[in-house]
Order: C-alpha cells, then sequence, then structure tokens
C-alpha cells in the first residue's frame, strides 16, 4: 500500500505532509465546481503514478469545501481515507478513517 500525506492548501498551517493539493491559495471558497475541478485533477494526476492501493493521510486545516472536494476524489478512485484532526491539548493529531 503507498501511503500519502497531504495538506489541502499550501502555507495554510505547518503539517507534516508530503504534499498539498493546492499549492497557493484559493481565490474564490465559493466556486465548489471549480476547486472539484482542480482538486479531481490532482487526483487523476496522482493515480497515474499509483499502481497499488493508495492511502491518504489528509491533515484537515478548516476549509470544508476542499476536505470535501477531497473525500469525493477518494471516494471515486477506491483510496483509503484517514482524515487527521488537530488535539489543542496535546499538540498532536488524531486519525479518523473515512473511506
Amino acid at each position: 500500500m503507498i501511503k500519502i500525506s497531504l495538506g489541502t492548501i499550501k502555507d495554510r498551517h505547518q503539517l507534516p505532509v508530503t504534499d498539498y493539493v493546492f499549492n497557493e491559495e484559493i481565490k474564490d471558497v465559493t466556486d465548489v465546481e471549480k476547486i472539484q475541478q482542480d482538486v479531481d485533477y490532482y487526483f487523476n494526476e496522482l493515480n497515474k503514478t499509483c499502481n497499488d492501493k493508495v492511502q491518504i493521510i489528509l491533515y484537515i486545516t478548516g476549509l470544508t469545501v476542499v476536505t470535501l472536494a477531497i473525500v469525493k476524489a477518494c471516494k471515486r478512485l477506491g483510496y483509503e481515507l484517514i482524515a487527521m484532526h488537530f488535539d489543542r491539548d496535546s499538540n498532536t493529531y488524531f486519525g479518523q478513517k473515512v473511506l
């Protein structure tokens, strides 16, 4: 299984990830169709390089429209998805299996 740690948008938060779905700020967070297209493009390109089962470890940063677009893309591709949430009390992340 290929495990990939992802953040949603680069430079929003410091995250222990290897890549980001978006490398720059999203100009219109209400344009859910454009966001979904961009997410689908990212995951379609990723899928071209993966010849094995894929587990996405997604660090959630609060922009729900992006998170949901990623969930839809992972479901479509059959990827396992683990959402990582920040725990302020312990200053660590905890996981939630989504798909």
